[in-house]
C-alpha cells in the first residue's frame, strides 16, 4: 500500500451560522484516495455548559468541552494505539496556530506540514524558540520573517 497521510479537518458547511457545532474528522489517505477513520461533533462550549440543552438534544454527561485542535489530537493518538500506520499530519491553520497542537504532534513524533497565521510566532531553524517576556512571544511574526527571508521561494505544497 502506498504511503499514508493523517489529516484532521474541520467539516462544515457554507450554510452554518458562524460558531455553530461542525465536526472534528480524522482521514487517512493515499494518492489516489482519503478515508474518514474519525468523526466527532464539535460542541461550543456554551453548549456544554447548559444542562436545559444538554437534556432537549440528549448529550452525554460524560460528554466535556474540548477544543477543536484537542479533539484532533485525541483522534490522532487513538489512531496510533490502534496502529493506523503513522504519516505525516497535514492541517489547516485552525490547527497549526495551535501550540499545543503543535507541541502534541510533535511528542507523539509525527512530522507535519500545517498552515498558521500571519501573526503566529516562529523561529529560524538554527534558532530554539526563546522564553516568553512578561506574557509576549519572543520570536517573530511570520509576517515579518517571511518578508526578511526567501520563506515566499518556497515551493507550494499541495495534497488533494
Amino acid at each position: 500500500m502506498s504511503a499514508h497521510c493523517v489529516a484532521p479537518l474541520c467539516k462544515s458547511t457554507a450554510r452554518s451560522k458562524p460558531g455553530s457545532s461542525v465536526a472534528v474528522s480524522l482521514s487517512i489517505s493515499t494518492a489516489e484516495v482519503s478515508l474518514p477513520i474519525a468523526w466527532r461533533l464539535y460542541l461550543r462550549e456554551v453548549w456544554t455548559q447548559d444542562k436545559k440543552r444538554r437534556t432537549a438534544t440528549g448529550i452525554p454527561p460524560a460528554i466535556r468541552f474540548q477544543s477543536k485542535p484537542e479533539i484532533a489530537l485525541q483522534q490522532i493518538r487513538t489512531a496510533l494505539e490502534r496502529e493506523i500506520p503513522a504519516a505525516p499530519i497535514l492541517a489547516d491553520a485552525a490547527y497549526g496556530s495551535d501550540t499545543k497542537f503543535r507541541e502534541g504532534i510533535t511528542e507523539l513524533g509525527l512530522i507535519y506540514m500545517m498552515g498558521i497565521q500571519s501573526s503566529v510566532s516562529v523561529w529560524s531553524p538554527s534558532q530554539a524558540p526563546m522564553p516568553k517576556r512578561s506574557g509576549k512571544e519572543s520570536g517573530v511574526r511570520l509576517s515579518c520573517y517571511a518578508a526578511a527571508t526567501s520563506m515566499f521561494r518556497w515551493p507550494c505544497a499541495r495534497w488533494r
